[in-house]
Formats: structure tokens, C-alpha cells, sequence
């Protein structure tokens, strides 16, 4: 009871602090402890425990008490919130929660502080569990999306089961309280519509291909906050429109001594329109790899409506769009697959837009577009050693090489940082060794392939029936003027043999 009293006084003397700031722009309202990216068409907030606020075009979209504080947050279930470790939950959003016997704690400030214009990264701690989370907020200017990241570590020496992580809060989608909620399996994106679609697109919440959310929940702003004070999700959507917020959720079975778990989301805007295209998260990729992305498109209009597609890179790399139109019924939704083929040569770094563009067939006004970046990386590369044998094979000049390329090894040499994929190999011709066809190997990222090829002797050339040349008659061995029986030995053809292990590079 005392422990809860102090959180209390601390939110009192927060709300005290708050009101004294003064008033002005929203965001101007917060306390010294949000740090702010300010960009275009958004400014985000990051408080030093988790809370945030984003502003998009002006209009804060998470809501704001009349006490100015955030109400958009975190919540850490560990050990499936058992009586031995609470609850833990970003302070500024914990009095909209009802946890259930007060197990709760907040979220301790460890470090807070803006790595570049457009970066927020803090650290906060789980109480005493030994677990810390390190959330970076990140933004590149000119884009109606920006990146969350969490990575929760485990410094403790014990190891936790049932981890859940959840994030979301109370909306205020386009300055209006009234929103209309919706779930795109394929996307995995939790997302509000606004009553008149012409006059806002969508908001939308969803993790990274790497990291999926496992739950999501849209509904009344008070049951999302009851859900998360639960720590479970019930992967449901209001079909009305209601006072609306929403939230996502990520489980992990277990988190080891040492062990770091990493969850990447976005959250993103669209413009208005009675079409809406909605771009699936960002990915990387290697020079000369293909992507495939699947757009979301939404028909938010009273009739069906065929929809003509363009798809287009600003890199000018090669796309291909899996069908060129889509015909989609009143106020429902289809998927299209658009494949990005990365430029051979592009540079590591190189950061490319793809846009999804869809027009109505019969009113060319009705268009609407989305787009998603790709992030050029180093190619997945692995190595490869060959060994031939036997020694009189290697000391007559038998080497090897990838098929295509121009230098050759020696037995038992090994090249690194090959593409992953499927390679021949091949081999230099030697006089008194019988040629070796070219044998395929499969490059895997970060191992070493390796291949042994077996050599065997040319069979010895033997004289025709007519015998030697005139003049060239060997000299007789038993006096008799008898030639030399030649009895060239049986020569039997054998292939090489290809043996291929891995191991860990």
C-alpha cells in the first residue's frame, strides 16, 4: 500500500508539473522528460519510460488527457505476470489500467537521449528482474511512417518463460475520437478508418517481416487499456465506430541468461481517398536479390470498382506486378504481389522507394499510392574449399575454380565471401590425368562448403596388330631375332568421386 501510494504522489506531482508548463502547441505541453523529432508530415515524442505522442500534419493522434499526458505506452509481462514478477508498464499510461491486485511496477529510466535529428533512443529497466529494453524511435524525414524498435535483454541469471510485450494506446486518428477498426491478416496490421475516408486515409500498426505481431486488438480506448493490464490480446476488431485505440502484442516461450529479444514495428498514415494502398513493412536485401512485397488495397467506396495498378522503383530497378488491375467490391479489400529485383551493381546503403499506385478504371480522380523502402546490405555470402586427390594430381597442376570466374586454387585453398547460391565447380586439364567433369555446389550464408575430387591416370596408349614401324624393330632378348611381346596392362575407366560436408564458418 505504501509503494502504490508513492507511484500515486509521483503522477500527482507530474500532473502538477505539467499544468505549470503552460499551454501553447500540444506537444509544447509535455514535460522535459519527451525528447522530439521534429519532421514532416510527422513529429514524434519519446519519453525517458516508454510513453510517446505522434503528430501527424499538425493533429496529435495518440490522445492526450486534459492533464497533457500521452497515453500511448508500453506493458512487459515476464513469467506470465506470476506473483513473483509484476507487471511492469510505462508510468505516463498507467492511470487509464486496471491491474488486477495492484502487481504492477513501472518502468525505471535508465538513459535517455536523441542520437541524431531523427533518432530517439532510450533504455528503461524492469523493475528488479534484471531485464532492460532498449527502445529506439527512429524517422526519416518527408515519410508519413515511423520505426519502433524494443530490444529486451535479459541481464539477470535466471531465465524467464512466457515474455509478452505489448504496445499501443488510446487513438485520436485525424483529430476524431470516432474510429472504425480493421485487421489485414496478410499484412498483420491493426488499422483505423475515419467516417469520411475522403477526408483521412488510414492509421495502422504492424511489426516488421522480422519480427510479426502475435495478437492485436482494436476497440472501445478503455478495453484496450483493460487487455493490456491483462497482458493478453483477444484478436478482435470493432466493426462500428466507437472511441476507438488499439494495440499489438508479441510473445516469446522463454528469454536465457544473456539472451536478447528483438522486436521491430512500424506505424504509418495514408492520404485520404475511397482507395486506400497500404505497403507492407521495409525489408533488406542483397545486390541481384529479388523481393517480393504485398500491397493491401482497401476500396472504401459504395460500389465495385476495377482498379488499374503501376508499380515503380526510384532507383530504377526492375518490378513486376503480379496483375496490372484489381477489381475489389464496396468497402472490401485485396492483395497484389509486386516483386523489386535489386541492381547487381546498387551500393551497400542505397535506400530505394517502391510505389504501388492504384487508379479507377472509370475516374481517373480516384487514385491513391504507398510505398515501401528497400535497404541494399551486403550480400549473404559463404566459402568454399576443395581438395583433390590424390598428391600426383595436385603436383601435376590440377586446380579448381567457380565456373565463370578467373582465378584458380590449389588443393585445399579456400574462397570466401561468395554469394549465397549454386556454383560448378571446375577443373584445369593436366597431361596424364583423365578429365574431371565440372561437379555443382550450394554456397550457404556463413558456412563453408567443402568438396574432394578424385583423379585418376590416363590409361598408357597401345601399339596397333601390325606391330612397329619398319626400322624401329626392337632388339631380340633370347638371340633369336624374336620381337618383344608388348602386354599392355587393363586400364579400367573410373569416375571421380565429390563428397561435400558443412560446418559452421
Amino acid at each position: 500500500m505504501e509503494v502504490f501510494f508513492v507511484k500515486k504522489l509521483r503522477v500527482l506531482f507530474l500532473v502538477c508539473l505539467l499544468l505549470f508548463i503552460g499551454s501553447g502547441v500540444a506537444g509544447a505541453q509535455y514535460s522535459d522528460t519527451f525528447l522530439k523529432i521534429e519532421g514532416d508530415p510527422l513529429e514524434i515524442w519519446a519519453a525517458n519510460e516508454g510513453t510517446m505522442a505522434a503528430y501527424y500534419q499538425g493533429q496529435y493522434q495518440y490522445y492526450q488527457s486534459d492533464d497533457n499526458e500521452s497515453s500511448w505506452g508500453s506493458v512487459l509481462v515476464l513469467d506470465g505476470g506470476s506473483e513473483s514478477f509484476p507487471t511492469y508498464v510505462s508510468e505516463e499510461i498507467s492511470d487509464w489500467m486496471s491491474f488486477p491486485d495492484d502487481r504492477w511496477e513501472y518502468f525505471t529510466p535508465v538513459s535517455h537521449g536523441k542520437v541524431d535529428a531523427w533518432t530517439i533512443r532510450t533504455v528503461y529497466r524492469a523493475g528488479d528482474s534484471g531485464v532492460e529494453i532498449t527502445q529506439t524511435i527512429a524517422y526519416t524525414n518527408g515519410s508519413s511512417y515511423y520505426r519502433k524498435s524494443w530490444v529486451i535483454k535479459n541481464n539477470s541469471d535466471r531465465t524467464f518463460t512466457d515474455v509478452r510485450f505489448i504496445h499501443g494506446g488510446d487513438a485520436y486518428f485525424g483529430g476524431d475520437d470516432e474510429s472504425l477498426g480493421h485487421w489485414d491478416p496478410s499484412l498483420r496490421m491493426v488499422y483505423l478508418t475515419n467516417p469520411d475516408p475522403a477526408i483521412t486515409g488510414i492509421m495502422g500498426f504492424y511489426g516488421a517481416s522480422s519480427s510479426p505481431a502475435d495478437h492485436y486488438y482494436e476497440g472501445s480506448y478503455s478495453d484496450v487499456f483493460d487487455y493490456m493490464s491483462l497482458g493478453q490480446l483477444p484478436d478482435t476488431v470493432r466493426d462500428d465506430y466507437h472511441d476507438s485505440g488499439y494495440a499489438l502484442q508479441w510473445n516469446r516461450a522463454g528469454l536465457a541468461p544473456g539472451e536478447s529479444w528483438t522486436i521491430v514495428a512500424y506505424e504509418k498514415w495514408t492520404a485520404a481517398g475511397l482507395v486506400q494502398v497500404l505497403a507492407p513493412p521495409d525489408r533488406q536485401g542483397a545486390p541481384g536479390e529479388t523481393i517480393s512485397y504485398t500491397f493491401t488495397l482497401a476500396n472504401e467506396g459504395d460500389q465495385e470498382t476495377v482498379y488499374n495498378l503501376t508499380a515503380g522503383s526510384s532507383s530504377g530497378w526492375n518490378t513486376s506486378l503480379e496483375s496490372s488491375t484489381l477489381t475489389i467490391p464496396a468497402g472490401q479489400t485485396a492483395s497484389v504481389a509486386v516483386e523489386l529485383t535489386i541492381a547487381p551493381g546498387a551500393a551497400v546503403g542505397t535506400k530505394d522507394i517502391l510505389t504501388l499506385t492504384a487508379t479507377a478504371a472509370d475516374d481517373d480522380s480516384v487514385t491513391n499510392s504507398d510505398s515501401v523502402t528497400t535497404e541494399v546490405i551486403p550480400p549473404k555470402t559463404g566459402s568454399l574449399t576443395v581438395t583433390i586427390e590424390p598428391a600426383a594430381a595436385v603436383a601435376a597442376g590440377v586446380q579448381w575454380r567457380r565456373t565463370g570466374t578467373t582465378t584458380w586454387f590449389n588443393s585445399g585453398a579456400t574462397e570466401s565471401g561468395i554469394p549465397v547460391g549454386t556454383y560448378t565447380i571446375e577443373f584445369k586439364e593436366v597431361p596424364g590425368f583423365e578429365k574431371l567433369d565440372a561437379i555443382e555446389v550450394a554456397i550457404l550464408q556463413d558456412q563453408t562448403v567443402s568438396a574432394a575430387a578424385i583423379f585418376f591416370p590416363e590409361p598408357p596408349k597401345t601399339e596397333g596388330p601390325t606391330g612397329p614401324e619398319p626400322g624401329n624393330e626392337l632388339p631380340s632378348t633370347d638371340g633369336g631375332g624374336g620381337l618383344l611381346n608388348m602386354v599392355p596392362a587393363a586400364i579400367m575407366a573410373l569416375a571421380g568421386a565429390l563428397i561435400l560436408k558443412r560446418k559452421k564458418r
